[in-house]
């Protein structure tokens, strides 16, 4: 290809192509900060699970068996991770059966045999009496100096943050709940 009589790569012509013409990935339509807020949450929960920063490490003494062994030698909830977000919330809907879309009872959240209840999660990272810590970064407003009239400042930062994994979980679930919804109005 010549661009005014310049050679343009193969990489540089598709990264030049309007978002219309351009094969669809994941959150390369919408970037708004439903997206952005449960992508960082989604990577918040596979380090939940993470054999070198989640709480199921080299010294867990789970007993859970994801693979099906009668006896695991080493905890396997790291097994029970999500590549991309659509993973993720296609873990806790029911299966596309007659069309192209979910039912709309399963986009709400109304369904009996689907919804935010279906996310695998383990009695350990439930539980609100055992104090185990994960971190993730979220992005949040800060206090960054003084403004004229004295008052403070904020900026937009990632933050990094130490909680407990009930206490994530429980921030988890209805976001998740609500991006389903958004997700399919952003797409469709």
């Amino acid at each position: 290809m010549k661009a005014h009589g310049r050679r343009v790569g193969l990489r540089t012509f598709e990264k030049l192509k309007p978002l219309h013409g351009r094969k669809l990935k994941e959150r390369n339509t919408c970037a708004c900060k439903y997206h952005i807020k449960m992508h960082e949450l989604q990577e918040g929960f596979n380090n939940m699970r993470g054999e070198s920063k989640g709480i199921h490490g080299k010294q867990c003494n789970c007993t859970y068996d994801v693979c099906g062994n009668s006896i695991p030698s080493v905890c396997t909830t790291s097994y029970t991770t999500f590549h991309d977000l659509i993973d993720m919330w296609m873990s806790i809907m029911c299966s596309v059966r007659d069309s192209t879309f979910h039912a709309l009872n399963c986009l709400k959240g109304k369904c009996d045999s689907c919804g935010i209840d279906m996310l695998m999660t383990y009695l350990d990272e439930n539980d609100q009496r055992i104090d185990k810590m994960m971190s993730w970064k979220c992005y949040e407003k800060v206090i960054h100096g003084k403004a004229r009239a004295s008052l403070d400042n904020k900026v937009l930062r990632l933050q990094h943050k130490d909680i407990t994994t009930h206490v994530f979980l429980s921030y988890l679930k209805p976001r998740l709940q609500k991006f389903i919804t958004h997700n399919f109005v952003v797409h469709f």
